[in-house]
């Protein structure tokens, strides 16, 4: 109890005396508790935001791992229509050398037919 608590107390009767250390008591424990209440309210806005942060990153996880998805999508379309370009032009080059090779061998019977007339 500090001096002018004392001094107060003297000055009042026994009853007045008990009733001022009952109040200054309850004031001691009110503040406490405001201070209690404070820190609590201080450690729910804590929990809320790590729990707003946390629901954040996890959101910017699943966005990051939806982008990688698609960017592998993305590289494996463009890596099979590379394919079919491949496969087309073998296609084509193949088809172009059947022609080539028909047409050599036509000119090879038109040789011959022609050589088997001079000859005749």
């Amino acid at each position: 109890m500090g001096e002018q608590e004392w001094e107060v107390c003297f000055s009042l009767g026994q009853f007045e005396r008990e009733n001022y250390l009952y109040g200054e008591e309850r004031r001691r424990k009110e503040k406490k508790g405001e201070e209690r209440r404070r820190k609590e309210k201080k450690g729910e806005e804590r929990r809320r935001k790590e729990k707003k942060g946390e629901e954040r990153r996890r959101k910017e996880k699943k966005g990051e791992e939806r982008r990688r998805k698609e960017k592998k999508g993305e590289e494996r379309r463009r890596k099979e229509k590379k394919g079919e370009e491949r496969r087309r032009k073998e296609k084509k080059g193949e088809e172009r050398r059947r022609k080539e090779k028909k047409g050599e061998e036509r000119r090879k019977m038109l040789a011959k037919e022609v050589f088997r007339q001079d000859s005749d």
